[in-house]
């Protein structure tokens, strides 16, 4: 997708090797929690935060994260791109982070300002679509079902099918891509599971005990996603939290996290 939205930084040509981000024997130590982090060729290194809710502190994170990379790989120039899922806030969206006399340039890019037709034209790219812009004449229900039918194919990873649900669940498309993906007969046990969840979105807003269960059910199908079967005690902690912001912290470091216990710290 970097290939297609942000050709400046990266093409075809370009070798990509992705970097670990959170290795502890690094000097300096790594950002913490940094979404993607790549050496592109031999003199780049390209670092992505995605983000699919507003934080008033984004753009310091983003400035904190570059710096330290800068200091972690001395001899490459750092390129920071930052993808948000959802239309940021104006002054969210930044190009440029300004502190102390140290500017970090920024690529930002909009999924919903991506044409979903650019992303559909090519397998590897199509999971982004069910949060793209529709192009003139497009239906959410024509994008789903595309999206869905690439997902079925052989080769497709599981990764893929849950990046096109939750992007289609922020872009307010998750009925349609859940219809999409049972029509075209796309992991028949994971879409039971996000049926539920859809199920417990429709629970009254005012009704907190309602927006704690969809909030760890909505953990919980994160954690089947990563490929982490909870034990016991960690069902448990799960259950006994009763803190909405707790809980939806843990779900955003579910996405990138190493295991399950950096999760619940």
């Amino acid at each position: 997708m970097l290939e297609l939205v942000a050709p400046a930084l990266v093409t075809a040509r370009a070798s990509i090797t992705p970097e670990a981000v959170d290795d502890p024997n690094l000097d300096p130590p790594p950002p913490f929690e940094a979404d993607w982090i790549a050496r592109l060729g031999e003199t780049d290194v390209l670092h992505v935060e995605c983000q699919g809710y507003r934080e008033s502190d984004f753009a310091d994170r983003l400035f904190r994260y570059h710096l330290a990379l800068v200091l972690r790989y001395p001899r490459r120039r750092v390129h920071t791109v930052a993808i948000w899922v959802i239309r940021p806030p104006r002054s969210q969206r930044v190009h440029e982070v300004q502190r102390e006399g140290v500017r970090v340039r920024v690529t930002a890019v909009v999924l919903a300002d991506v044409d979903a037709e650019r992303l559909l034209a090519d397998p590897s790219t199509a999971c982004f679509a069910s949060g793209a812009r529709l192009g003139e004449g497009g239906s959410v229900e024509d994008v789903c079902r595309r999206v869905a039918r690439e997902l079925g194919r052989p080769g497709a990873r599981y990764r893929e099918r849950v990046m096109a649900v939750a992007l289609a669940a922020t872009a307010g498309r998750f009925d349609a891509m859940v219809d999409a993906m049972r029509q075209e007969k796309v992991e028949p046990l994971f879409i039971e599971d996000l049926v539920r969840f859809g199920e417990d979105r429709g629970l009254e807003k005012g009704r907190a005990q309602g927006e704690l269960e969809m909030a760890r059910r909505a953990l919980r199908v994160v954690c089947e996603a990563r490929g982490w079967p909870l034990a016991e005690d960690e069902h448990a902690r799960i259950d006994a939290e009763s803190s909405i912001d707790t809980l939806l912290e843990w779900q955003r470091r579910a996405v990138t996290a190493a295991s399950i216990a950096d999760v619940l710290v």
